[in-house]
């Protein structure tokens, strides 16, 4: 049985609760979620076409109402919104956000850990160096208005829904249940969200665990994401053994200052566009 086109799309934003979400709306009975989570269908995939996310990423399809995917990149990414428009025009589209602050500082961490960022790399100095590359994209990955505003030139709001991690860390049952309820599926299946997702300290040992995840990387590409679901535990293990949680410190209240000062204008902006008051956040 071929899938229906996916219309249900986890667009970002990254470091944000995202994963929850998509292992949400995949225990639902009535939603098939694509195997593997980012697979860039309208960014370094989109020339592939969505022909390309079914055939590969589909094939357990069983009837499901509702097909989707998760790239958190299609949210910064700007031709994303119209190829999206351009393709699936009917699609629904989910995004939840993060103090921008704490995502930052989330992603920053998430990087050392994964090797992409070294002890070297400061995060003072990086937050502030207006060169770098990573500081123009993170910085950016938290502009959550000119984002959202992007992609409501291409979609009717009706077809966008914004949602807090707060909310879900704080009321995890009444988000699934508006999640399915926009999924346009039974809102009263009640999902397994009790593990989090995606956390850890930094690298006890760089070295050792730039190795370990070089070779693993390769290997997390080829399984499917009911084989990476059946080794979560054993990978949570090595993980805990291979990071130190008392690494993962807030940030110094100058960078936190300096983040503060830099977000004041867009978050008052996305308040402004959400009609919800976000003063909680930093």
């Amino acid at each position: 049985m071929r899938p229906p086109t996916p219309t249900l799309f986890i667009c970002g934003a990254p470091r944000a609760g995202t994963t929850t979400l998509y292992r949400a709306l995949r225990q639902h009975p009535d939603v098939c979620m694509s195997q593997r989570k980012e697979t860039g269908v309208f960014l370094e995939n989109y020339d592939k076409g969505l022909d390309w996310l079914i055939d590969n990423y589909l094939t357990h399809y069983d009837g499901e109402s509702v097909t989707g995917e998760a790239t958190t990149g299609h949210m910064q990414h700007p031709p994303s919104a119209r190829r999206m428009a351009e393709t699936v025009p009917e699609a629904r589209l989910v995004f939840i956000l993060r103090d921008p602050v704490e995502r930052i500082y989330s992603h920053y961490r998430f990087h050392r850990q994964s090797g992409r960022l070294g002890p070297q790399d400061d995060f003072s100095t990086l937050i502030r160096d207006e060169s770098s590359e990573w500081r123009q994209i993170q910085v950016d990955n938290g502009r959550y208005h000119k984002h959202l505003t992007r992609f409501e030139t291409h979609f009717d709001r009706s077809q966008i829904k914004v949602l807090l991690l707060e909310d879900l860390k704080t009321n995890t049952t009444a988000i699934a249940r508006e999640l399915y309820d926009f999924a346009g599926v039974d809102p009263s299946f009640t999902p397994d969200l009790s593990r989090n997702h995606n956390e850890g300290g930094m690298p006890r040992h760089e070295g050792l665990y730039r190795a370990v995840q070089a070779c693993w990387e390769p290997i997390r590409e080829r399984l499917g994401i009911g084989m990476l679901d059946a080794t979560q535990t054993l990978r949570d293990w090595v993980r805990t053994q291979l990071t130190d949680p008392s690494e993962c410190s807030t940030m110094s209240p100058m960078d936190r200052q300096y983040l503060r000062d830099l977000y004041q204008s867009p978050n008052r902006q996305l308040e402004e566009w959400l009609g919800a008051e976000l003063s909680h956040w930093t």
